[in-house]
């Protein structure tokens, strides 16, 4: 249905208070966007190409968006990949530009419309497409690169430049 959404939140086995900030954060949401917000822990660290695929095997839309704990999505970005998206025909991934800030998050180091480095985070993949390549369990370093370069050897990947991350 239009403007349907799910969202996954997953905590690595982390041990600081993350789980407990997103806990409280998840019982303060009204009703209605509680219940579409699941909020998953592994009981271990088991690193993040295993939770993304943990996260692949429960997703149940027809696009997915990858937004780790350091990523801002800027407001309407969802619904401007979407629509572009739809416009695209056979790509299986929409890249757009993001902006780098300093650790403070506000401090504006550059814009990079052509997002170079093509990281999967904020980047708006065909579902089917995602769970066909999954991430390859065990990488430490490098497991967006590794999974986006498998990823366009089978499908499209499309580029709009609207800045729509930091």
């Amino acid at each position: 249905q239009e403007g349907a959404w799910e969202y996954l939140v997953y905590d690595d086995g982390s041990t600081d208070d993350s789980l407990g900030i997103i806990t409280r954060w998840h019982t303060a949401l009204p009703d209605a966007v509680r219940a579409r917000v699941q909020v998953y822990a592994n009981e271990k660290n088991i690193g993040l190409p295993a939770t993304c695929n943990r996260a692949l095997s429960r997703t149940r839309g027809r696009y997915l968006l990858r937004l780790d704990a350091d990523d801002i999505m800027l407001p309407g970005a969802v619904e401007k990949l979407v629509g572009t998206m739809n416009t695209l025909g056979d790509a299986a991934a929409l890249f757009c530009g993001y902006q780098r800030v300093k650790e403070d998050g506000k401090t504006l180091i550059a814009m990079e419309p052509d997002n170079p480095d093509e990281h999967p985070g904020m980047c708006l993949l065909l579902a089917r497409a995602a769970h066909d390549v999954r991430y390859r369990d065990g990488l430490e370093h490098y497991e967006g690169r590794e999974f986006m370069k498998r990823f366009k050897d089978r499908y499209r990947a499309a580029h709009t430049p609207e800045i729509l991350w930091s």
